[in-house]
């Protein structure tokens, strides 16, 4: 009799573990769903998260999502004509004589912070912006001309 109850919760376990859609087969679909043009769509899972990084309108872009679906953090990878004209005006204004080089856009729960790299002549300027275009310069560096 034991051996008929153990059998028994055995095959529930089991059909109960089958029947329990995996959670990366549903983050998928929601990702193609929500990024039907996306390309060089590339998945990563640890074991923590999964990652899926993308192009999607020329845009780099890497997504991570808890292991129970929910989006964690997004963080874009692009050049000034994506920047929001607010953003970029204000910088633009502010850094005069700079030239946007590349610009990582980080959002999450906390809101979206920009990290922007200026440069000139003779030097590189990192600054990070928030929403509203407050800004703050984290690094400055001079570029070394006599590099060969």
């Amino acid at each position: 009799m034991k051996l008929i109850l153990l059998t028994f919760a055995l095959l529930i376990t089991e059909v109960l573990y089958c029947a329990t859609p995996d959670m990366s087969d549903t983050i998928e679909k929601d990702f193609r769903n929500a990024f039907p043009k996306a390309e060089q769509v590339k998945w990563y899972k640890t074991d923590l998260m999964y990652e899926v990084v993308f192009i999607n309108d020329q845009v780099s872009c890497r997504m991570r999502f808890l292991l129970n679906g929910t989006i964690d953090r997004t963080i874009r990878y692009y050049t000034e004509e994506h920047l929001p004209p607010f953003i970029l005006s204000k910088i633009k204004r502010k850094f005069a004589g700079k030239k946007v080089y590349g610009v990582t856009e980080d959002t999450s729960e906390d809101g979206v912070t920009y990290y922007i790299v200026l440069e000139d002549e003779d030097h590189w300027l990192h600054i990070q912006s928030d929403a509203i275009g407050n800004t703050i310069i984290t690094n400055q560096y001079k570029k070394n001309r006599n590099v060969k």
